[in-house]
C-alpha cells in the first residue's frame, strides 16, 4: 500500500521562493503549468522531471503544478490513493494529505488530478 513520504531535500520555503519566480517571469496574465513524469520508463525506477522537483520536490508521478500569475497563488495537482496504488508500488505524496503537502511544498492549495485545470 502506497504511504505519503515527507521530503527533506529542501524547506516549503525554498520551494515557494522558486514558484515566486516563475510567478515573476510570466507576470500576472499568465498561469504556467508544469507536468511531472508519467512513471517509470520500462524496467527502470520512476525518477521525477527535474524542473517539476525544483519547483515543489514532488516525486509522484502524474503529477501537474499550476502557477497561477495573476493570483499569485500555486495549485499542486496529485492523484487520489487508489489510482497511485494500482500504478505505483512506492511510497509518494497524495491528494487525501492536502495539509502535509502543502507543509513540506509551500504550494497554496492541493487538489486530485481529475478536477478541470482551466479553473485555475
Amino acid at each position: 500500500m502506497l504511504q505519503c513520504l515527507e521530503k527533506t531535500d529542501f524547506s516549503a520555503e525554498e520551494f515557494r521562493a522558486r514558484q515566486e519566480k516563475v510567478i515573476e517571469a510570466i507576470g500576472d496574465q499568465a498561469v504556467a503549468v508544469v507536468q511531472g513524469t508519467d512513471g517509470a520508463q520500462g524496467l527502470g525506477a520512476c525518477r521525477q522531471y527535474n524542473e517539476f522537483y525544483y519547483l515543489c520536490g514532488v516525486e509522484t508521478p502524474h503529477a501537474y503544478l499550476v502557477v497561477n500569475g495573476k493570483s499569485r497563488r500555486s495549485t499542486l495537482f496529485l492523484p487520489h490513493a487508489p489510482q497511485a496504488e494500482a500504478e505505483h508500488d512506492q511510497t509518494v505524496l497524495l491528494a487525501e494529505t492536502p495539509d502535509l503537502v502543502k507543509a513540506l511544498t509551500g504550494v497554496d492549495e492541493v487538489r486530485g488530478t481529475e478536477l478541470d485545470f482551466c479553473r485555475f
